[in-house]
């Protein structure tokens, strides 16, 4: 008897059942009936099952009910984000989210469906709670205290008795730790556990996400233990059964301030227009064994995250900036893959090895870019001469493979980043967009080649494997992008016969025109993300029908894990995970993986918005041009040139006519003069208003 047994059983039950009538039933032996309520109670716990009234179960499905994690809104609604892929989202008016924070995992029942489209339910059982410890604003009064959240999409205050405040003082920023969760009827109490400081002070800004976002910083001392005990050297026994490429020319590529260096390339040329591509992985797997210490802390963690300031990495330092980054001038263990490329950019053959490397140079893409333009001195000619062949070989056949990838239908978004610049005391110098040149699509290309050769390998092995896929857009979604598009004089197929290649060509046809930005950025929000998962289902957004993720293991959790599947098609039993539980380990961290990218993903992004929010407070009264990135009912939002901020220029603030919104235009329209705000439209602004609790920045219309 299994889980998968019980959930199979009740698919097919003709009613929700108790557990005697559930072991009558499934005929379980009597002695076995304390590990089947031992299964029901975890299948409870994971959401999989609904115990209902009458002590009967029920698979939730069946009972119109959804589980998942609620995302909420800083209004007070909020959505069901359910657990089963391919379900639909579930709004939750203000009224139904009383006594649910955002992040909770909850079972809700679908009350009504809208136009088709819209499911509306309500929560009927809170299942976990998504946060133990809030940070905040401290105030309050002689008698009680109360905290008011920072994050935004909690919007209940948090009750502090006097005696649990730790002395705090009225707008002190604290992080409290959760003794009470709400309920309907009754307010959250919390416990003062830490006293940060004063809002604005240096640091400040990313400890409040690490802490709302509670994420793991410091390791915890056994994994430090175990890490302390790996050798900082590669030791001849560790060199022995490994194909040595110590005195290839290979070398790393990465940003100016990147620590940890997952990846290095090399190039062979092999006459007669072929060339041997070599993409050097470091062994993570070699050191990290599977279940070890390191390991644990690892996959909690899924997923290194970067600050402006800082790095919080998945691994030990001892690691991420020891034995598995790739330096230079250090002998290293990787797991290469070489290609052979034919003379149009064809693999011709590979191969997977695990291998013994020395990188010869760590290259920024600031220079390798200045190389391949051709815009680099004498003395820096001489210096790189050694490898400027090797470059441009690489150029050429990156460019070879982007081309047949774009042939394909793959999307490129040709979005700057934001670069966050800052001074000595952490305060916000300069926020520039980060442009991308031919190195960084070298190794983008480089590196997509080989995830997609690796997945290839592991299906032709008929050994199970995680995936990276990206579902099609909603055709909603679509809907409303070609009603965005459309007064722009674009347009593609209908949205249920769309295909990448559609989006492509219309990135195309915005090469080089002022709302080519815009158009990126259009898309890119009608796309869901891309997830880990067991099931291939392809990846839309690639234009690939199989693809993984194996290139980046000191920050990835899931590269570790398709490091080790590999070694399980191998037959290395004691660096591989295996077993027959090996299809339910895999769901298990697919589903956590994802999860985790999504929670740093959040907490990158959200401290980009505070910096820009706090970069602007100086810039009251300032005047700048922007293009107009969104048009709503309540304004239009504009995106700067000169500097990566966006604001909103509230409609009430347009006071030379009435203005009304058209929802398919996307536009707003003066009544009297007919005057048109639309998207991608140029204007002028004021700052007027900077507010950094609503991390919101509001903009004055100024006649261009």
């Amino acid at each position: 008897m299994d889980k998968e047994q019980i959930i199979r059983f009740m698919s097919e039950a003709p009613y929700p059942m108790g557990i005697s009538e559930l072991c009558r039933r499934m005929d379980v032996p009597k002695p076995e009936q304390n590990i089947f309520k031992g299964f029901l109670k975890n299948l409870e716990a994971e959401g999989e099952i609904i115990l209902i009234k009458g002590g009967r179960y029920g698979l939730p499905q069946r009972m119109n009910l959804a589980v998942g994690r609620v995302q909420a809104h800083p209004d007070g609604y909020g959505f069901l984000i359910p657990d089963k892929a391919g379900q639909p989202d579930v709004f939750i008016n203000a009224a139904n989210m009383k006594g649910v924070w955002d992040g909770d995992r909850v079972v809700v029942r679908v009350e009504a469906v809208r136009n088709k489209k819209r499911y509306e339910g309500k929560v009927i059982r809170v299942l976990s709670r998504g946060h133990h410890q809030i940070i905040g604003r401290y105030e309050g009064t002689k008698r009680l205290g109360y905290i008011v959240p920072l994050e935004r999409r909690l919007t209940e205050d948090i009750v502090v008795p006097k005696k649990q405040s730790q002395g705090a003082k009225k707008g002190d920023i604290v992080v409290a730790r959760i003794v009470q969760h709400p309920t309907p009827q009754r307010s959250p109490i919390g416990q003062i556990i830490e006293i940060l400081g004063r809002e604005g002070g240096a640091g400040l800004d990313e400890e409040i996400i690490i802490r709302n976002r509670e994420l793991p910083v410091d390791f915890p001392d056994e994994c430090k233990e175990e890490a302390g005990k790996i050798s900082q050297k590669v030791l001849p026994d560790h060199i022995a059964g490994r194909l040595d490429l110590r005195d290839q020319l290979a070398f790393t590529i990465d940003g100016e301030s990147a620590k940890d260096f997952d990846d290095a390339v090399s190039i062979e040329d092999l006459g007669n227009g072929d060339v041997r591509l070599w993409v050097h992985i470091a062994d993570v797997g070699f050191y990290v064994k599977p279940g070890g210490k390191i390991d644990k802390e690892a996959y909690k963690r899924g997923t290194s995250v970067y600050f402006p300031d800082r790095v919080l990495p998945m691994l030990p330092f001892d690691l991420s900036d020891g034995i598995c980054s790739l330096k230079p001038d250090e002998e290293r263990l990787a797991l290469s893959v070489g290609i052979d490329f034919g003379p149009r950019g064809g693999i011709k053959d590979y191969q997977i090895r695990e291998t013994v490397i020395k990188s010869k140079a760590r290259l920024t893409y600031t220079l390798c870019g200045k190389i391949l333009e051709g815009r680099v001195d004498k003395d820096e000619l001489r210096r790189w001469s050694y490898i400027i062949p090797s470059l441009n070989l690489m150029n050429s056949l990156s460019k070879k493979l982007r081309k047949r990838r774009q042939q394909n239908g793959s999307l490129d978004f040709d979005l700057p980043e934001p670069e966050i610049i800052l001074d000595v005391s952490g305060n916000v110098q300069d926020i520039l967009k980060l442009q991308r040149n031919d190195s960084h699509l070298l190794i983008e290309e480089f590196m997509l080649m080989v995830n997609q050769i690796v997945a290839t390998y592991l299906v032709n092995m008929n050994y199970p494997a995680i995936f990276r896929i990206h579902e099609l857009p909603d055709e909603e979604k679509l809907m409303n992008l070609f009603e965005a598009v459309n007064p722009l004089g674009y347009s593609f197929p209908s949205p249920d016969k769309i295909k990448a290649k559609d989006l492509q060509k219309l990135l195309a046809k915005a090469k080089g025109r002022p709302e080519e930005q815009l158009l990126n950025m259009l898309v890119l929000r009608s796309m869901k993300r891309a997830i880990y998962a067991v099931k291939n289902i392809g990846h839309f957004g690639l234009a690939m029908p199989i693809y993984t993720h194996f290139t980046s293991p000191i920050r990835r959790y899931p590269d570790l894990i398709v490091h080790r599947l590999i070694r399980g098609v191998w037959g290395q039993k004691k660096l591989c995970i295996g077993g027959a539980g090996l299809q339910e380990y895999l769901e298990k961290a697919a589903d956590h993986s994802s999860a985790r990218e999504r929670i740093a993903e959040d907490a990158e992004r959200e401290i980009v918005d505070l910096k820009r929010v706090r970069y602007m407070q100086d810039k009251l009264g300032g005047e700048y041009t922007g293009i107009i990135s969104g048009v709503t009912s309540f304004g239009i939002f504009v995106e700067l040139d000169d500097i990566f901020v966006e604001g909103l220029v509230h409609i009430s603030s347009i006071t030379d006519d009435f203005y009304h919104f058209n929802e398919a235009g996307h536009q707003l329209k003066g009544e009297r003069t007919g005057r048109i705000f639309r998207l991608g439209d140029k204007v002028k602004i004021r700052v007027d208003k900077v507010d950094l609790e609503r991390r919101q920045i509001d903009f004055g219309l100024i006649a261009l």
